[in-house]
């Protein structure tokens, strides 16, 4: 999450998605998903590096968190805010999905109302 403009300048014409949900609900998962890692789990979780770089820290600390959030959300908003095709927001918790998702990605692909499966033998 924390490297969108590096990726944006590694892969030019790429698009990305930022996902979004309620703030609350949010905040206690983050709570739930933080709170139980023990220190060892914690450094060699690779997504405490986004979590260092967007919050300030590793460890889950409630309003921390929610003015890194608001403050990446603005970051990404104000770094697509010129090309507004090559950002979708999707609040899949919020039902957001399918039907938002395939006219970003592809838009001569069929709209189905389901995400596609792949059936495994």
């Amino acid at each position: 999450a924390c490297r969108f403009q590096d990726l944006d300048a590694r892969y030019p014409g790429s698009k990305f998605i930022l996902t979004v949900r309620e703030e609350e609900t949010w905040l206690d998962s983050c709570a739930r998903w933080y709170g139980h890692l023990d220190a060892q789990r914690i450094l060699d979780f690779d997504g405490m590096a986004s979590a260092w770089r967007i919050y300030g820290r590793e460890s889950f600390d409630r309003d921390l968190w929610r003015s890194g959030r608001a403050a990446h959300e603005r970051a990404v908003r104000a770094y697509f805010a010129e090309r507004p095709g090559e950002l979708l927001m999707l609040d899949i918790c919020g039902g957001e999905g399918w039907e938002k998702l395939v006219p970003f990605l592809a838009p001569a692909f069929p709209r189905e109302n389901v995400f596609p499966a792949i059936d495994n033998p």
